[in-house]
């Protein structure tokens, strides 16, 4: 029961409408750790320990960088614009929406521990455990959806 509460549902639901749109983008290297990325003040600087670099696209590498929102004073609209121009055009509202799935399925990789849990306990303290860091998760994706919605998507 700890997974089965409507913003869990919402959340696969969402990462189910967008993998068409993820599987039909162009491939590049997307970074996918967001904690190796280095700051001047507010302004992203550059990546490095490419270790986590993978195949994949553009939206990917968009909502690999969602986490960046809890470790930094960046606001989605200004991380957006830069983000555009960083790449010399505009998102479509596509885009975002695969990057906010994306996004959702890195919370899935930690929630399901990178496919290795099952969804079984080993005792009541691990279930208690569990149903708390599903709070932090369930905040995690309603996060997500709101600065996403804050900038208008």
């Amino acid at each position: 029961p700890t997974y089965q509460a409507p913003v869990f549902r919402d959340s696969l639901a969402l990462v189910a409408s967008q993998v068409d749109t993820l599987l039909s983008q162009p491939r590049i290297l997307y970074h996918q750790d967001a904690g190796n990325v280095a700051f001047v003040g507010d302004q992203v600087s550059g990546f490095f320990d490419l270790d986590m670099c993978r195949v994949g696209t553009l939206s990917m590498q968009l909502g690999s960088l969602f986490l960046l929102f809890y470790w930094c004073p960046l606001r989605w609209r200004d991380f957006l614009h830069g983000f555009q121009d960083a790449i010399a055009r505009r998102l479509d509202p596509s885009e975002i929406a695969a990057g906010l799935a994306f996004a959702h399925f890195m919370i899935w990789r930690s929630i399901t521990r990178f496919a290795e849990w099952d969804g079984q306990f080993a005792s009541a303290e691990e279930a208690d455990q569990e149903a708390q860091t599903a709070l932090n998760f369930a905040a995690s994706l309603g996060y997500y959806n709101a600065i996403v919605k804050e900038g208008g998507l």
